[in-house]
């Protein structure tokens, strides 16, 4: 009978033994599945980043494109000069947002230029300095960015200051304003692409 407990007791330890084998190899088969799995999802992780990749590249293309075709479409209009070009050309040195950036900052500055040159205008006393300064400033900024219409109409604005003529300023300041609404549609609609 003692031979028959060992007997019994090696089958138990056999059976545990086998279980416990039996047991890690479901395990190791379900992490070589796991494995299998991630790599899986890994592979098609990375093919969906690849498509994804490609199709922001066809976009930006296609925007940027889109993009130099308005640039052209406002230099052909006369809107803008050579300079605006240049001046989107500057976004590969001073990073991609540089350009939107400087186009709402140029319509804000020359809004606000305008508006002190209908102000100094209203005075009873026109003091034509002042405006002088304020017309160099939209006339700076404009020819910085290439907007030749109304660079073209601050000089002849500045002329009519030489001559200290209130009324013929508030009409060039009309053009003036003609020419920035004009613009700033165009620029806006640029910004939105």
């Amino acid at each position: 009978m003692k031979m028959d407990n060992k007997e019994a007791f090696n089958h138990k330890l056999l059976d545990r033994v086998q279980e416990s084998m039996e047991e890690e190899d479901m395990e190791c088969e379900k992490m070589d599945d796991d494995v299998f799995s991630q790599q899986l999802l890994g592979d098609i992780y990375q093919s969906l980043e690849n498509e994804v990749s490609n199709c922001q590249k066809m976009d930006k293309g296609a925007l940027v494109q889109q993009l130099l075709d308005r640039i052209q479409s406002l230099e052909d209009e006369g809107l803008v000069d050579s300079y605006f070009q240049i001046c989107y050309s500057l976004k590969e040195d001073n990073g991609p947002y540089f350009f939107l950036e400087l186009i709402p900052s140029f319509l804000s500055d020359a809004r606000t230029v305008m508006r002190d040159m209908a102000e100094a205008l209203e005075s009873p006393v026109v003091d034509f300095d002042v405006l002088i300064e304020h017309c160099i400033k939209l006339k700076g900024s404009s020819a910085c960015l290439g907007a030749c219409k109304i660079t073209n109409v601050c000089s002849d604005f500045s002329k009519a200051v030489d001559k200290k003529s209130k009324d013929e300023c508030l009409r060039i300041l009309r053009n003036i304003n003609r020419e920035y609404r004009d613009l700033q549609s165009k620029l806006e609609s640029i910004m939105q692409i």
